[in-house]
């Protein structure tokens, strides 16, 4: 006969909370917050060059002549005296007293000269050698013969016109003016050539008035049409301004050029960054060893004898646009990579010390003063060692949402509410730990972050809300092994594919589950009064494929949670696999059909 009605079993477990909803809509954004404080001043501009010096003002007319002093009054007529008595007649011919020869006579030049014997010397104005203003030597007596002495001035020409030329009576000769211990004067004392050989004059002219040397001159001293050469184009020339004058639809315009410390060579120039460098950036290459002869480059090499200097090679970089440019000198191999952020037109500016440099010292010898800025500067006082900044590179700045009219996404703003477009404003501080596409941080926070790949031991929520993945329609959530092979995979409709064990102190399932392979678990089979599928919570195993297993199990149940079992153990095949049900003393809860349910 049947037994009796077992007990009733105990309540299954609770199931497990089902998947939390999706987050809320955004609220509305907040308003505005207050501006911040307007930022100092910026510094005074530096002042313009001074204008250039106007003009000089006519010359005021010439004074009238004062008059003429009357003349002196003449003294008397002196008597005339008696007339002496004729004296004999005087000897015949060029004879002197004692009837020697005066003169004599060349007929082939028609010349007439002292006659050579003895001490024949001509005197005019005088008796002697010592009273005479010109005396002209036939011998050595008192002078060197053919000298000529004067006492007083020379004058050459013609009374009435015409000029005078000083000259040398062949060709070739050198035409010596030697004062004895005595300056050569010209016009006045206030112009002389000194025994040293010193010219002492006021100017000198060219054959043309406009070029001209004026070494008083308060405006210009030296005006020449052509090139000016120093020490065979090797000397040195003090000054303290250049001027390049310009002249410009009339007006007249000053440039000047820049001062220097050091003797140094520059040039200027561009490029273009269009070689591609992966995970650097764009590049262009300056070889110093490879240039063409004659350009900018290569006589800037030379000039500044880079091989030597390259140490000392400064490097000025400027592009066009908002790219960051850097540049990476290559010294054993004497090239110049010029780098940038974006394919850019970059201008640069080389310098370098000249080849000679270690010839000019900033210590200049000499007695000139030049600019003497001593009474016109002030000393840099000494303050002390400089604060050092903060370690924290982004202290001050902030990242808030741009409005949707600009077209950016976030603005990056500093401490006084400014907005900020150079990413280099982080400075080295804040970017340094950007190194080989890692970030080293002790926190990064961002609204939204697109990283490919993250690395990370822990993942955690923000806030006391859970961590959700969001996929689209056919994107899936993976977690992959070391050789990039699926293991876990959720796609966005809910389906879990696990392809290594699962553990767990429940399992729930709400609909229809197929099994693939063997399940094994002990306690009994509970049905859902709901559901076609079963929950296990007093325990099933699977046992090997049994064809002739019954389609049914035959086991009567009232379908009102109630009935009982005649069998203790009943077998379902579904595929390969087998499923033992091993009865002990519990009770169905919902009749089941077959061994598809």
């Amino acid at each position: 006969s049947t037994g009796s009605t077992g007990s009733t079993g105990a309540t299954g477990s609770a199931g497990a909370n089902g998947p939390t909803g999706s987050t809320g809509s955004t609220g509305a954004t907040g308003s505005a917050g207050a501006n911040g404080p307007t930022g100092s001043t910026g510094s005074t501009g530096s002042t313009g060059s001074t204008g250039a010096t106007g003009a000089n003002g006519p010359t005021g007319s010439t004074g009238s002549t004062g008059a003429t002093g009357g003349a002196g009054a003449s003294g008397p007529t002196g008597r005339t005296g008696a007339t002496g008595a004729n004296g004999p007649t005087g000897g015949t011919g060029e004879k002197g007293a004692d009837g020697s020869l005066l003169f004599d006579y060349y007929a082939t030049d028609k010349l007439i000269f002292p006659y050579p014997d003895g001490a024949k010397n001509l005197g005019v104005g005088g008796t002697d050698i010592a009273s005479s203003e010109i005396v002209l030597f036939g011998s050595s007596t008192g002078g060197t013969i053919g000298d000529i002495w004067m006492g007083n001035t020379l004058k050459l020409g013609h009374l009435t016109s015409g000029g005078t030329t000083i000259t040398t009576a062949d060709s070739g000769e050198t035409l010596l003016i030697a004062p004895n211990n005595a300056n050569i004067q010209f016009q006045s004392s206030a112009y002389f050539i000194d025994t040293s050989g010193q010219l002492t004059i006021a100017k000198i002219y060219d054959t043309e008035a406009a070029y001209y040397l004026d070494l008083n001159a308060i405006g210009t001293s030296l005006n020449t049409k052509g090139a000016i050469t120093v020490g065979d184009g090797t000397g040195k020339i003090t000054a303290g301004t250049y001027d390049p004058a310009y002249t410009i639809d009339g007006a007249k315009y000053s440039t000047f050029l820049p001062s220097m410390t050091g003797v140094k060579e520059e040039t200027t120039g561009v490029v273009v960054t269009n070689e591609l460098v992966p995970g650097v950036g764009y590049r262009s290459i300056i070889d110093f060893g490879s240039q063409p002869v004659g350009s900018d480059i290569w006589l800037f090499s030379k000039a500044t004898d880079l091989k030597t200097n390259i140490n000392n090679l400064v490097v000025l970089l400027n592009p066009e646009g908002n790219a960051r440019v850097w540049y990476d000198l290559d010294i054993p191999n004497f090239k110049l990579a010029i780098y940038s952020s974006l394919p850019s037109r970059i201008s640069y500016r080389l310098t370098a010390p000249r080849f000679d440099t270690s010839q000019w010292s900033n210590l200049r010898t000499g007695g000139i003063t030049g600019f003497d800025l001593t009474p016109l500067i002030t000393p840099i006082p000494y303050s002390g060692p400089i604060a050092t900044p903060s370690a924290d590179g982004l202290a001050g700045i902030t990242v808030t949402p741009a409005s949707s009219a600009s077209g950016v996404l976030y603005q990056v703003q500093n401490s006084l509410s400014e907005l900020i477009y150079n990413v280099g404003i982080f400075s080295q501080a804040a970017i340094a730990n950007l190194t080989a596409g890692v970030i080293d941080a002790q926190k990064v926070v961002s609204p939204v972050a697109e990283v490919t790949e993250v690395k990370t031991n822990v993942i955690s929520p923000l806030s006391s809300d859970s961590v959700e993945v969001k996929l689209g329609p056919a994107q899936s959530f993976t977690i992959s092994d070391q050789t990039n092979t699926p293991k876990v995979s959720f796609d966005s409709i809910g389906n879990a594919t696990i392809a290594g064990t699962l553990q767990t102190q429940s399992l729930v399932v709400n609909q229809t589950t197929t099994f693939g392979g063997d399940v094994s678990q002990t306690g009994g089979v509970n049905g859902m009064p709901d559901q076609e599928s079963m929950v296990a919570n007093a325990g099933f195993e699977l046992a090997g494929a049994n064809s002739s297993m019954p389609d049914a199990w035959s086991c009567t149940n009232t379908g009102t949670g109630t009935g009982s079992c005649s069998r203790n153990t009943t077998n379902f095949v579904q595929g390969s696999a087998a499923m033992a049900v091993n009865k002990y003393v519990d009770q169905l809860q919902r009749k089941i059909i077959n061994a598809n349910d």
